[in-house]
């Protein structure tokens, strides 16, 4: 990344005030050059930090940062949806699969 000596670091705020009225924010200050992919990943794991500060609860480490259309975020969740439910369909069936063999080898004794 390009560095300026000369160059006071940017900074970038994140505020958020409950509807409890309690205030959270985070501030990052660091000279951002070009404002390119690495850049944009990193603020986005700022942003997730942010959001646990706050108190938003999620299963998952990261929230899925694109730029993309209407038409595309319709079908980016589907797929998403549909990609999990076969995961969760696949884990009970190892479940299913790994009880059923202990259990039969419990009958062979």
């Amino acid at each position: 990344m390009y560095r300026d000596d000369n160059k006071e670091p940017e900074s970038i705020w994140f505020r958020y005030v409950s509807e409890f009225g309690t205030p959270y924010e985070m501030k990052v200050t660091r000279e951002f050059g070009a404002f390119d992919e690495d850049t944009v990943v990193d603020l986005g794991r700022v942003f997730n930090r942010f959001l646990e500060q706050c108190g938003y609860i999620r299963e998952h480490e990261y929230l899925f940062m694109e730029d993309v259309t209407y038409e595309e975020y319709d079908y980016l969740t589907d797929c998403l949806y549909q990609y999990r439910e076969n995961k969760e369909q696949e884990m009970e069936r190892k479940f299913i699969e790994e009880h059923k063999s202990s259990h039969d080898s419990e009958d062979d004794t």
